[in-house]
């Protein structure tokens, strides 16, 4: 199976970097305030040259320490 390049091998494109920034300081904001839906036991995956993001619903794992039944 061949591995996707890494971003030292290709790079990085700046607003990309802009955009995780903000999301992150706006996803800080809300757990903070409690107002809007936060990304929690969701995945998000953004695509840089569509500017689209996807969220995708995770289940709980019982077994795990950060979101199974103790977390």
């Amino acid at each position: 199976r061949e591995e996707a390049p890494t971003s030292a091998d290709v790079g990085v494109l700046g607003p990309v970097v802009g955009v995780m920034g903000t999301s992150q300081a706006l996803e800080a904001v809300r757990v903070l305030t409690g107002v809007g839906e936060t990304f929690a036991h969701r995945l998000g995956a953004y695509d840089g040259r569509t500017g689209v993001w996807r969220m995708l619903r995770r289940r709980r794992d019982p077994a795990c320490p950060l979101c199974g039944s103790a977390g």
